[in-house]
């Protein structure tokens, strides 16, 4: 019998893989591709402080990949957070503690990311001090929820560009915005969560204000650093 030929004829050319390369962004050198995405550990303390536990997880995987993004980090004390145990950054004095780990993993060679977060409705009242959960538009998910003013509004998005001074300080090489996974700025974008009749109706208006504000609060330009968004919006229809 013939011997069938497979369809597929995968050729592994090392000299074209670039995996492995360096690569330059905006005057950040990274020494290869991989990277290690934001996974949710539950290593930090109750009030946000990542832990020896946590640094440690983190500087293990420095040692290979080009660049460490941490798990999604609450920005205030007021309604962002989304788990107990979740790391924070809503204090100048955290600055020391994420000080230290951002100097490991430069220590391993790699570079290091920090990602915001806002939980919006993905939240409840005994992970958030209390407080009312808060969202674009009156939709609860877990809880009674209240839809934002525009005072929250400005609110939350004076937040994200203070804890962006404060991941600067910390000596991080970029920022990435959580838009995804039904948080806060997903739940702006999407029609399913977003039922406002003011501009912030457009999801868009409320992303470019933010990532206006986080911008200008920060050197993220002119190789100064790295800015980066993660979107995952989910629309019924």
């Amino acid at each position: 019998m013939k011997k069938r030929e497979s369809l597929f004829k995968p050729e592994f050319k090392r000299e074209s893989v670039h995996l492995f390369e360096p690569v330059n962004i905006d005057g950040v050198t990274i020494r290869n591709r991989i990277a290690l995405s934001p996974m949710v550990t539950n290593f930090a303390t109750p009030d946000g402080y990542p832990t020896d536990e946590y640094i440690a997880y983190i500087a293990r995987r420095a040692r290979h990949v080009g660049l460490i993004i941490t798990e999604y980090t609450y920005i205030d004390r007021i309604d962002s957070r989304g788990s107990p145990n979740q790391l924070g950054i809503y204090s100048d004095e955290l600055i020391p503690k994420l000080n230290r780990l951002v100097s490991v993993v430069h220590g391993n060679g790699a570079r290091i990311f920090i990602q915001l977060v806002h939980a919006g409705r993905k939240t409840r009242r005994n992970i958030i001090w209390g407080n009312t959960p808060i969202a674009p538009s009156k939709i609860p998910l877990f809880e009674d929820i209240r839809e934002m003013t525009e005072e929250d509004i400005e609110r939350v998005i004076n937040e994200f560009a203070e804890a962006a001074k404060r991941a600067e300080r910390a000596g991080f090489d970029g920022i990435e915005i959580h838009g995804a996974h039904g948080y806060l700025v997903a739940q702006f974008l999407s029609p399913a969560t977003n039922k406002r009749r003011d501009k912030y109706g457009n999801g868009v208006v409320f992303l470019s204000e933010l990532l206006k504000a986080v911008r200008t609060a920060v050197s993220i330009t002119d190789g100064g650093g790295l800015l980066g968004f993660c979107a995952v919006v989910c629309i019924r229809g």
